[in-house]
């Protein structure tokens, strides 16, 4: 998390930005088991996002489109492929 210090008021809490699709692509695309992990944990922010009283529109745009990303990219690795299915049995 990022702060900022606001001359008046306390701190405030502001969330620090995504790290760019294609920064997050060459960081997993050699890793089996990140790219598991991402095809697992993404549905489950997607919803939680969507959930909230006030989802953003932004935030949710990004998540997907991280999720279509590292699905193309385990569709594409015959590895990240095998490693996905002994990891849900």
């Amino acid at each position: 998390m990022c702060y900022a210090v606001c001359t008046v008021r306390k701190r405030r809490k502001y969330m620090s930005k995504m790290i760019s699709v294609n920064s997050l692509e060459n960081n997993i695309k050699d890793d089996p088991k990140k790219i598991a992990l991402l095809l697992r944990t993404l549905p489950v922010h997607i919803t939680d996002e969507s959930k909230r009283d006030n989802p953003s529109m932004k935030v949710m745009k990004d998540l997907t489109s991280r999720l279509v990303m590292v699905t193309r990219l385990a569709n594409s690795s015959p590895v990240a492929s095998l490693d996905i299915i002994f990891t849900i049995k």
